[in-house]
């Protein structure tokens, strides 16, 4: 995998070279992954190359906030669908993809041999699932708190000028994937913030994307409050299980960071825990699915392993998988047994 540098000397001579550069986020895209891919466009632009950032999920299974942030870039970023991709395809294209490394989380997945070169922007840690191509052209590393503060560090790198509203939607996918904040975040993450604050940022305005109604409140309540403490060889865990109702991705992903800040009664001697490191919420997302949001924090286990290990991934401390429903007894069992034996 290349050094930093090199993989931007190698980014900018493909994109120079190529036809046209197709950026794709991974599938129900978030802060993180529209604000990267965003990033991403605009510079490839400063190359003068035309960027198009092609995302084909349904509407209503974007997050309405993200699918704002979508549509206020209509017309100063070319957002395409699949079909619209397949009608301008040439053989001489370059893939960028944003904030995933897995092959099965793009929706180009069946046409990767189609481009002359792809290349990987992620935190997340890579497995056998990962997009096949050549090593030089992988910038992956799990020490950086989001995929948005890796494209901010190109941008300020190539001296790329930025407007107010792209530094906004970067800080975004910093706040969501530091869970504003609260873990991940270290000296050169908080350099990036402030380079992003100097170039216009919005705090207010992300603070804004961030906020949640009362029925969505109420909902991921109940969703932590099922949340039962188990003790493991490395601390105490919170599992929430809910198989009665259909949640969002984000909500289940909000819930397990959650319950790393609760407060568990101890049932043997009433003693309150407050030390939980790690956390597990497993909930139906649709009518075939569940889906497992894991959280730690820095004294917890590697949920990156365990989700790995049950078909999904991430990185250290914030990783995911999805169920599909008729699988799910057997993988919690999974579970429970992965966190005895860590």
């Amino acid at each position: 995998m290349s050094s930093l540098h090199a993989f931007e000397k190698r980014l900018k001579e493909s994109v120079e070279s190529a036809d046209k550069v197709i950026i794709v986020p991974h599938l129900y895209p978030d802060f993180d992954a529209i604000g990267s891919a965003i990033g991403l466009s605009v510079l490839v632009s400063s190359f003068n190359k035309d960027a198009y950032i092609l995302v084909d999920d349904a509407k209503e299974s974007i997050n309405d906030k993200v699918l704002d942030v979508i549509n206020s870039f209509y017309g100063n970023c070319k957002f395409i669908n699949l079909e619209e991709y397949l009608q301008i395809k040439s053989n001489n294209d370059v893939l960028l993809v944003s904030d995933t490394n897995k092959k099965d989380m793009v929706c180009v997945s069946d046409y990767l041999t189609d481009f002359k070169d792809i290349f990987i922007i992620d935190h997340h840690k890579m497995d056998l699932n990962t997009i096949n191509t050549d090593v030089d052209n992988i910038f992956v590393d799990d020490m950086y708190s989001s995929t948005c503060s890796i494209v901010s560090k190109f941008l300020i790198d190539f001296n790329v000028l930025f407007s107010s509203r792209v530094a906004t939607y970067l800080y975004s996918g910093i706040v969501l994937d530091t869970n504003h904040f609260t873990k991940s975040v270290d000296p050169y993450t908080m350099s990036i913030v402030t380079k992003l604050l100097e170039m216009g940022a919005d705090v207010e305005k992300v603070n804004n994307m961030f906020k949640r109604d009362n029925i969505q409140n109420l909902k991921i309540y109940k969703l932590v409050n099922k949340a039962k403490l188990i003790k493991y060889p490395l601390g105490f865990a919170g599992i929430a299980i809910d198989n009665d109702n259909c949640y969002t991705r984000e909500d289940i992903a909000i819930a397990a960071d959650s319950i790393l800040d609760c407060m568990f009664q101890n049932d043997s001697d009433l003693s309150v825990i407050n030390d939980v490191n790690a956390s597990f919420v497993i909930a139906p997302v649709d009518s075939n699915n569940y889906r497992i949001s894991a959280r730690s924090n820095s004294s917890g286990i590697d949920v990156c392993k365990i989700m790995e290990y049950i078909g999904g991934g991430g990185s250290k401390h914030s990783a995911a998988a999805l169920v599909p429903i008729d699988t799910a007894d057997k993988v919690l069992k999974k579970l429970y047994t992965t966190l005895q034996n860590s």
